[in-house]
């Protein structure tokens, strides 16, 4: 089809007419499987991003994508992780919000791919991430006593903890607030 269509135009730029409305029937003629191909294609697309967003079936379908290949999903209270990355579903779009990135690629063994590779690939060093929650809740539980040393069993909101880890400009997008609220039920 193109190779004639450039042929076409070649023959209409150099102002060559013999032959061709033979040539235009003839693209015409092989045209018309083409759009028949195409029109059977679009009748036969039924996914509806929006429903399967809303009703669960998309997030079941992308846990057992992920169960599938090793990689660690947690769907609680309207929040996904692939630990350390936070998921949103954007059913308008639709795609996947990964972090602030968004991603259009909804297959779910294509999205899990991708999620695992970027856990993979992400530096992240739980031990120290854990230390320096435990400074971090250690300093506040101090500061509510105003003592040199926590008292024991101090307890240390979520949220004060998140406020003392986004302090430096920027540190919000490592540490998204949503991963520090805890939604109370009842």
């Amino acid at each position: 089809m193109l190779s004639g269509l450039r042929g076409l135009r070649r023959q209409a730029a150099t102002g060559v007419v013999a032959g061709l409305a033979r040539r235009l029937e003839q693209l015409s003629a092989a045209a018309e499987p083409l759009v028949g191909a195409l029109r059977t294609a679009a009748g036969s697309f039924a996914y509806e991003a929006k429903a399967a967003f809303a009703d669960g079936a998309y997030l079941r379908e992308l846990e057992a994508e992920a169960a599938e290949r090793g990689l660690v999903l947690m769907a609680r209270e309207g929040r996904i992780t692939a630990f350390p990355l936070l998921l949103k579903l954007e059913p308008s779009i639709p795609a996947v919000r990964i972090g602030r990135r968004i991603e259009r690629q909804i297959r779910p063994s294509v999205l899990t791919a991708l999620l695992k590779k970027a856990q993979d690939s992400a530096a992240f060093n739980a031990e120290a991430f854990l230390e320096m929650l435990f400074r971090a809740a250690t300093h506040l539980a101090r500061a509510d006593a105003h003592a040199d040393e926590p008292k024991p069993g101090a307890v240390v909101p979520l949220l004060d903890l998140y406020e003392l880890l986004t302090l430096r400009p920027g540190a919000a997008v490592e540490y998204p607030r949503e991963t520090f609220i805890a939604r109370q039920s009842g």
